[in-house]
């Protein structure tokens, strides 16, 4: 007999090897039944009660068998469903990974996002205040100028509009940077 892969055991005999088996033993039995002896009805009777209880164990023996294939179906599954319950640990534990990375990605942004408006709040207010430093040099400048000679003049409104060229263009850098800024702050 082959040894059985799921428990070592040997093999059971299909139902026809068992069937074969037993219409070879019962050869024998019939040709003594056959034959005139005073116990003759006994052994019949005794004949066909071991036919029956072999009869019994065949039926008993193939639910076995068909229980055994059922338990390794089942078994089977159960591997499968293992695996597939792991593979979907491995995909959740990645997932819960990737999320604690996303996570720490967003509060990094938002904290560099926090700093620019800070910055840009600041750069506003600086430039706020430049205008009217500005506004009030070029009122005091004025009034100085205002008693030197015409070349004296030519040169301070030179300088004046230079310097407010240079105000102008700071502005302009200031506003696209705050657009920028904004722009920034609607993505998140």
């Amino acid at each position: 007999r082959k040894a059985s892969t799921w428990t070592g055991l040997p093999a059971w005999p299909s139902l026809s090897e068992v069937e074969a088996n037993f219409t070879r033993q019962d050869i024998p039995m019939r040709s003594a039944c056959d034959q005139s002896h005073p116990d003759s009805q006994q052994l019949k009777n005794e004949h066909e009660e071991i036919i029956k209880e072999r009869l019994a164990k065949n039926k008993l023996i193939e639910e076995m068998l068909k229980m055994k294939t059922n338990l390794e179906e089942v078994q089977s599954a159960l591997h499968s469903k293992e695996k597939a319950c792991h593979r979907m640990s491995e995909e959740i534990e990645r997932t819960r990974t990737l999320e604690s990375r996303a996570f720490q990605e967003k509060e990094q942004l938002r904290s560099k996002l926090e700093e620019m408006y800070e910055e840009r709040e600041r750069t506003f207010l600086e430039m706020e205040m430049l205008k009217k430093q500005l506004e009030f040099l070029a009122e005091e400048n004025g009034k100085l100028v205002g008693h030197q000679n015409l070349h004296q003049k030519i040169q301070y409104v030179v300088r004046l509009k230079k310097e407010n060229i240079r105000l102008t263009e700071e502005t302009e850098k200031l506003r696209a940077e705050n657009l920028f800024l904004k722009e920034k702050k609607k993505e998140f």
